[in-house]
């Protein structure tokens, strides 16, 4: 509730960017350390039923991106000097589980794939700069799910 995520805000405050010349701004749950360096996490609550919940083996694309431009940010505008962010970490919260049931609990922890991400970038900001010059873009990201992948 309200006064869960207040006391939360004050502890694990969100880490904010923005970023004019890519066009995106944001900001991680949180930034963990591992391995000595940090580890952009995000954490999403869902209420799936327990049958999709257990199959659930690898966190959602579009979450990975997601956090993925949270690392490339965060490198990008050197928030976390002498460090490199090498991985990544989604958690999922399932709230139809008691609290407490470590069944409600999934994360994975990922590598961080900085060329990736770049490409995805790029897309996005072509895409921004196509929108603002009212032309239609046609997605050039090869990872994109239109794409078949």
């Amino acid at each position: 509730d309200e006064r869960i995520q207040k006391k939360l805000q004050a502890g694990w405050p969100e880490v904010p960017f923005h970023d004019h010349e890519v066009g995106v701004s944001g900001s991680a749950d949180c930034v963990l350390t591992y391995k000595a360096n940090p580890l952009p996490t995000e954490i999403k609550t869902t209420s799936i039923d327990v049958y999709k919940w257990e199959k659930l083996t690898k966190p959602h694309a579009n979450h990975e991106c997601q956090v993925s431009i949270y690392a490339y940010m965060f490198m990008k505008m050197n928030y976390y000097p002498g460090t490199k962010i090498e991985n990544f970490l989604i958690v999922y919260l399932n709230l139809l589980y008691p609290p407490g049931d470590t069944k409600a609990e999934k994360e994975f922890l990922l590598p961080y794939d900085h060329e990736k991400t770049e490409l995805l970038i790029n897309n996005l900001k072509e895409a921004r700069d196509a929108y603002i010059a009212g032309i239609v873009y046609e997605c050039k990201y090869s990872l994109c799910s239109r794409h078949g992948e």
